[in-house]
């Protein structure tokens, strides 16, 4: 998801490393080096994912608490994950792109949040993009002509926080479907998974 005043962040299999390889691909030497910072972000991210914020340390509302889980910008689970944002109970969000997009280096960003008045706000702390590597043409499911190939991720903190406020809205059952929706910053979301960490 791309709003104005933030970017979008990449996927990132929490529970393995095998995910991305698209653009992960390199040789077998290359590969594990790759396999290794993947692993190393992973570990960074499982990190992040309990990090407490003194700002944000008030019980979820009932507004909230609907928003826990993963919500992406597809009601159905095509080839992989579109756009999507992970709230946690302890308020860490992980916002991540769509994993058709190849060509991206944004990896994944991570922030703490809450819902106020309608807005979401959201403290972002830490990020990682996809270092090195070059474009290739696209392979697989990829979304466009290219993708990027043999570079690895790496995270970080950002050295100044900035909290944005974005507008949201109530979620809704579905009829038919089951499922949630929401709307965030005027696009359309729905939860694909009650588990926030069932990426």
């Amino acid at each position: 998801m791309r709003f104005k005043i933030t970017s979008q962040i990449c996927c990132l299999m929490i529970l393995t490393v095998s995910s991305c390889n698209k653009h992960l691909s390199a040789t077998p030497a290359e590969g594990d080096l790759a396999t290794l910072a993947t692993q190393r972000v992973a570990k960074q991210l499982d990190d992040f994912i309990v990090e407490k914020s003194s700002d944000y340390q008030d019980p979820l509302t009932a507004l909230e608490r609907k928003f826990i889980g993963i919500w992406q910008k597809s009601p159905i689970m095509g080839s992989g994950w579109t756009e999507s944002l992970a709230f946690f109970q302890n308020r860490v969000v992980i916002q991540r792109p769509n994993q058709m997009d190849c060509a991206t280096r944004e990896y994944y960003r991570v922030g703490h949040w809450r819902i106020k008045e309608n807005l979401l706000q959201i403290t972002w702390f830490a990020e990682a993009n996809l270092e090195g590597g070059s474009m290739d043409n696209a392979h697989g499911s990829c979304g466009g002509e290219k993708e990027l190939v043999n570079a690895r991720p790496r995270a970080s903190r950002l050295q100044m926080t900035a909290t944005v406020a974005i507008p949201i809205k109530n979620p809704r059952l579905i009829e038919g479907l089951g499922q949630l929706e929401t709307s965030i910053a005027g696009q359309k979301y729905y939860q694909s998974r009650k588990d926030p960490k069932d990426y």
